[in-house]
């Protein structure tokens, strides 16, 4: 069976700053050597729960196993450069009875996320999408597309704001998981594929 690995690397990035790291704190008593690597940013894949941003939502341990993982089944989008809700409609219309839908838009093997570009030429996903992957019967959504604002670096400086944001609220709004920045979906070669999800709960994240 062939793996492919649909996860974008913590690696350096063009915004946050990311470096490799050693430590060991005897004060505390410590009797191994820490180590890792500290990355800021949006620019790996994670899942989202709708308890991430709404207050009253369900969080990642809430829904069953067969969210994170199962056979997913793959809407290829990689004609459009905006996605609005007749464009999305008839290409859900067909799909076997899944819960996770992998919306395909080629978008991270035209661009690395290590360029500005990932993020200011990312395809559009219309917010109104959202719930006709609901209707669908869908209620894992995964994309290979980034749905984070960049702010600005600097006091009075220039930032970037996300149209995808909108999508991946309503999508929270509508009970669904979000899987953002997924690559490599271009090496999946049928309709439909076994997918998981490592549902990785960390402090003030997702």
């Amino acid at each position: 069976m062939k793996i492919i690995d649909c996860s974008q690397r913590l690696e350096p990035h063009w915004l946050w700053d990311s470096h490799p790291f050693e430590s060991q704190s005897y004060h505390r008593g410590d009797e191994f050597l820490e180590f890792g690597f500290k990355f800021r940013g949006g620019g790996s894949s994670f899942t989202s729960a709708p308890g991430w941003h709404l207050r009253q939502g369900s969080r990642l341990e809430s829904f069953p196993p067969d969210c994170f993982a199962g056979v997913a089944a793959v809407a290829d989008l990689t004609d459009l450069k905006t996605v609005e809700g007749a464009a999305l409609a008839p290409r859900l219309t067909g799909l076997p009875a899944r819960n996770i839908l992998i919306l395909r838009t080629g978008h991270p093997e035209r661009v690395h996320n290590r360029k500005p570009e990932y993020w200011t030429c990312a395809p559009e996903l219309a917010a109104e999408c959202a719930g006709l992957v609901r209707e669908a019967g869908f209620r894992h959504v995964l994309l290979d597309f980034p749905c984070d604002d960049i702010p600005a670096l600097r006091f009075g400086g220039t930032g970037y704001s996300n149209p995808n944001r909108a999508f991946r609220d309503a999508a929270h709004s509508q009970g669904l998981l979000v899987t953002e920045n997924c690559a490599n979906l271009g090496d999946i070669p049928a309709p439909e594929a076994f997918m998981l999800a490592l549902p990785i709960a960390i402090q003030n994240g997702t």
